[in-house]
């Protein structure tokens, strides 16, 4: 599987890459159960030796970029995932969902560990990203900032102050 590892820098590669390579669907579960993929979210995988090395937010970007994968520019990373893109700091702010505004229309839900919002931004709020979209910093700080506790908001808030200087 070292091939599919070399189509990113990160090694993360797609279930349909890895079937155009002519890889099985067991191929892939016995390269899971041996050790040497990880699966990082529904459909899409990477080295596991490089995915237990990232820490939280790592981890939480690389599935970022999974997401460019299969979605595209379909939607656009919002919220603590653009805060952390743009690398601006937080604090005690939940990173167990990826955050997306939803581009064409559609419900807003929580779906294979994706938060879908509705309300998309205005294209001029828009920055390109691996392929992807991404809101820019200060909107993204400020859609962290309406949802987490003052203490959180000031850290994100201040950081943004910070990045646009």
């Amino acid at each position: 599987m070292d091939d599919l590892f070399t189509l990113r820098p990160s090694g993360i590669f797609i279930r349909r890459e890895a079937i155009a390579a002519g890889y099985e669907d067991k191929q892939l579960a016995k390269a899971r159960r041996s050790g040497e993929v990880a699966r990082i979210r529904h459909g899409a995988y990477m080295p596991a030796s490089a995915w237990t090395e990232l820490d939280e937010v790592g981890q939480h970007l690389a599935k970022a970029e999974a997401i460019v994968a299969t979605h595209g520019t379909r939607v656009a990373f919002c919220n603590q995932t653009a805060a952390l893109i743009h690398g601006l700091d937080m604090y005690r702010v939940d990173l167990s969902k990826v955050h997306v505004h939803l581009l064409g229309g559609g419900a807003g839900r929580t779906e294979s560990g994706i938060q879908y919002h509705q309300a998309p931004p205005d294209q001029s709020d828009l920055l390109p990203w691996n392929g992807g979209l991404v809101c820019a910093p200060a909107r993204a700080a400020m859609e962290v900032a309406a949802t987490v506790n003052v203490e959180s908001s000031l850290v994100i808030l201040d950081s943004a102050l910070r990045h646009s200087a």
